[in-house]
């Protein structure tokens, strides 16, 4: 009897090892089940860059289109496995899941239909992971989802696309982690791209206002069933300075309308991000497209090992579009600045010296405008353009001031400072003082002087009226200024 039980006690031991062998076996993707018990959940906070952007298009008239600046943003995501079709069901009785592991792959996909909040929207969730064979590693994990979302009366239609992936993990019966944190060493990529589309004429769907934003991940903090770690790529430089800081140019030179003379200009950016920061480059762009458009760009290339800056350009261009029954209206601008040789440290930009010449530093600017009808958009006359000679800078640049030794001498503008006002059909003029008489000259669109007045010693106004509608050059000695009469 003693040897009896001992065999039997043996028995149910070797049951009991086998079963928790098995299980143990089970617990690893090659047995075919999920290495991780269920549900779970995937945690994403991600920081990045947003992008918004977007046009209209009426009916009638003139669309507009906008993309705002590229600025640093956050966002968090969530997704879950869960496959109890009861927790499902209970929420959307329409829902569809579908869930298999085989020994290599994981595949796991949610969509529903929910009408009954007043919105019409769809939702669909999947989740792809590959297993290393043999080994408790995952060669990549994908996640995605889409939602569409369509108010009762219609308006506006909703999107949001969103995309995940990595890859080279480990894993145990509890969780997924990495031993190390390297973004682009896992190949992680992360984008969410969402629209809105307000459109009242379902038959034509061009027109509308269409509004887009996209979010992508430069780095990420992962949770869940992964053990927490934030993976980003410190290879990739930090902005030397603090943002947004400001390029502040004012610049002397000479400027060209009828005729040369002396004159000053400003530029000022604002840098508010950075689409490209390497170890050697610093670049940062700003699109404005509508009735009003402006690009605005700054790169600045650095000495690879010192703190040292080989190279700084920047760009500004502006135009607006005036439009009315007849006519249209254009009026553009643009400056363009460079400066080399230069060294910075974390607060600001400097030089040891102040040589305009010997920083190669270049600003030049010029503006025009067109005007003509719907049909034909006729003329186009330079009002400006501008060279510099020398600069005073201050922003994140130390202040200084640069010149050339030899542009000691400057003579001085004119004292007409002239200002022009309109209204109805007449239009004023404002100016200094004289103690000569002067005329003033009025010319049209197309160069032709269409009107004289003179102007008596010591006066500082004159007004004229009985101009047809249009678009003039006032001229009074070396000021020129436009008048357009509605």
């Amino acid at each position: 009897m003693k040897f009896q039980f001992c065999g039997s006690m043996i028995k149910w031991v070797l049951v009991l090892l086998f079963s928790l062998a098995s299980s143990a076996f089970a617990s690893s993707a090659d047995s075919g089940r999920c290495p991780w018990k269920l549900p779970f959940t995937i945690t994403i906070h991600a920081a990045g860059n947003l992008h918004s952007y977007g046009h209209s298009v009426p009916t009638h008239g003139q669309g507009q289109s906008y993309d705002n600046p590229i600025v640093p943003a956050t966002e968090d995501f969530v997704l879950t496995l869960d496959t109890s079709s009861q927790n499902i069901h209970s929420i959307y009785p329409n829902a569809r899941i579908s869930f298999f592991i085989t020994s290599d792959t994981l595949r796991f996909s949610k969509s529903y239909d929910d009408s009954l909040t007043g919105t019409y929207s769809t939702d669909s969730v999947s989740m792809v992971i590959s297993f290393a064979h043999a080994k408790d590693s995952i060669l990549s994990l994908q996640c995605a989802e889409f939602r569409h979302s369509v108010p009762y009366l219609g308006m506006p239609i909703s999107e949001d696309n969103f995309a995940f992936q990595l890859s080279a993990l480990s894993f145990d019966d509890t969780s997924i982690f990495s031993t190390d944190s390297s973004f682009s060493g896992h190949l992680i990529s992360l984008t969410d791209h969402r629209s809105s589309i307000f459109n009242l004429y379902p038959n034509f769907p061009e027109f509308g206002t269409f509004d887009y934003v996209d979010f992508t991940a430069k780095a990420v903090t992962l949770a869940g069933i992964f053990r927490q770690k934030q993976f980003t790529d410190p290879s990739i430089a930090q902005i030397p300075w603090h943002l947004p800081f400001h390029l502040i140019v004012h610049a002397h030179g000479t400027g060209q309308d009828h005729s040369t003379h002396f004159d000053s200009t400003d530029l000022d950016i604002t840098v508010w991000n950075a689409q490209v920061a390497t170890k050697d480059t610093f670049e940062f762009i700003s699109n404005w497209l509508g009735g009003t458009e402006s690009d605005t760009s700054v790169l600045i290339k650095f000495v690879p090992g010192q703190d040292s800056i080989a190279s700084l350009d920047a760009r500004v261009y502006g135009s607006l579009t005036l439009t009315n029954f007849t006519q249209r209206l254009r009026l553009s601008s643009g400056s363009a600045f460079h400066i080399s040789s230069l060294a910075f440290d974390d607060s600001s930009i400097f030089s040891s010296d102040s040589s305009f010449c010997a920083h190669n530093i270049s600003l030049a600017s010029s503006a025009d405008s067109s005007i003509g009808d719907l049909q034909y958009f006729y003329n186009s006359t330079i009002i400006k353009s501008f060279t510099s000679s020398d600069v005073d800078l201050s922003g994140i640049f130390r202040p200084m001031h640069y010149a050339c030794a030899e542009a000691v001498s400057r003579q001085e503008p004119s004292n007409s400072a002239l200002i022009v006002t309109s209204s109805n059909n007449s239009v004023r003029c404002s100016f200094r003082a004289s103690q000569n008489a002067r005329s003033i000259k009025v010319y049209d669109v197309l160069g032709s002087e269409v009107a004289v007045y003179q102007i008596p010693s010591e006066s500082t106004t004159a007004t004229f009226s009985n101009l047809s509608r249009g678009l003039y050059f006032i001229r009074l000695e070396g000021e020129v200024e436009k008048a357009i009469i509605p």
